[in-house]
């Protein structure tokens, strides 16, 4: 007897429901993930979670480029639909492998008097940040340090140790962000820790030492309330004209502003795979069962020439382009 899709995704199966891979996104161009029109002084603001205010980009526009990158790259039907699911004329025979939550921040560029710019950071991220990895089978000793850099109620700013390009210069142990200044200045070796695992998973490579040694001295940790704070205020808006085709100046419409993350922010996510079913066409009794490891197969493929992405609008100005890499544990495959 035949199997159709809709038994095949509920015939049991001795393997795993799911597979998790932790993901992580560089911003190399700000990035406009808008939300339409606002009420308050910018008229297209970012996406924002509605708890935290923290910015973020939905799932689903992370998986919409990633398919539009596939059909781009020429994959087949099959590994399209094993990844992503069916195109709408056959939206009802089986589901994505692929499941791809929102890429949350983990890391902000904000304006630094010393050492050009920071990455700044926040226990309340770094908790949720660790809960990821873990998810993602990453169980060695960082997690110990990410998930201690996390504990709450932390109240003074930390840094790394002496390789450290953000302190004020004779005049104490002082952070001066954008403008406000922070004392108590902690030198941690998590900081040291944390910033090293990050940097070698964001820049993998030899020739990429010195971007390594870079964000390591570059990277630190806010108390939450300072770091909510910029959050708020520290984004990028940019100030937009529309011209008149006809008369080659500014339009009668008036300027508007725009609301991006700057360059080099940084976010991280998880992509689940999960078993689904391919379905060729007109051969129903040819469904192929695919596994949980199926999905996130195609995307490894996908990313493994670490490809440059245009995520969210605005990228006929330039907006939008990124690196999203698959971190996985040792021992697991994951895109060079």
């Amino acid at each position: 007897m035949s199997m159709n899709s809709r038994d095949a995704l509920t015939t049991p199966d001795t393997g795993p429901r799911q597979v998790a891979m932790l993901y992580l996104v560089r911003a190399i161009s700000p990035l406009h993930v808008g939300v339409g029109e606002g009420l308050g002084t910018i008229n297209l603001p970012t996406a924002r979670e509605s708890l935290t205010g923290y910015p973020l980009v939905p799932g689903s526009s992370v998986k919409g480029v990633l398919r539009d990158h596939a059909e781009y790259r020429n994959l087949t039907k099959e590994e399209v639909w094993t990844a992503f699911g069916p195109d709408q004329t056959q939206a009802a025979d089986a589901r994505g492998g692929l499941v791809i939550t929102d890429a949350n921040l983990l890391a902000l560029p904000v304006r630094s008097l010393y050492g050009t710019f920071a990455w700044v950071t926040c226990p309340f991220i770094l908790r949720r940040f660790a809960a990821d990895a873990a998810e993602a089978g990453f169980d060695d000793g960082v997690l110990e340090t990410f998930r201690d850099l996390g504990r709450d109620g932390q109240q003074n700013p930390r840094v790394t140790d002496e390789a450290c390009r953000l302190l004020a210069k004779g005049e104490g142990e002082r952070l001066l962000l954008e403008d406000r200044p922070f004392g108590g200045v902690v030198r941690d070796p998590g900081v040291r820790a944390a910033g090293a695992w990050l940097a070698q998973k964001l820049w993998p490579n030899d020739e990429d030492r010195d971007l390594r040694a870079f964000f390591q001295a570059r990277f630190a940790v806010l108390p939450d309330d300072p770091f909510g704070f910029f959050t708020r205020t520290a984004l990028e808006v940019r100030q937009r004209v529309r011209i008149d085709r006809q008369t080659g100046t500014a339009a009668a419409s008036g300027p508007w502003s725009e609301e991006l993350m700057p360059a080099e922010t940084l976010l991280h996510g998880l992509v689940l795979g999960r078993r689904t079913v391919f379905v060729p066409d007109g051969t129903p009794n040819d469904t192929r069962r695919k596994g949980p490891e199926d999905g996130p197969g195609v995307l490894r493929s996908l990313l493994a020439d670490r490809p440059l992405l245009r995520l969210g609008g605005k990228s006929s100005g330039g907006s939008g382009r990124v690196h999203l890499r698959l971190v996985e544990p040792n021992g697991k495959r994951s895109a060079p």
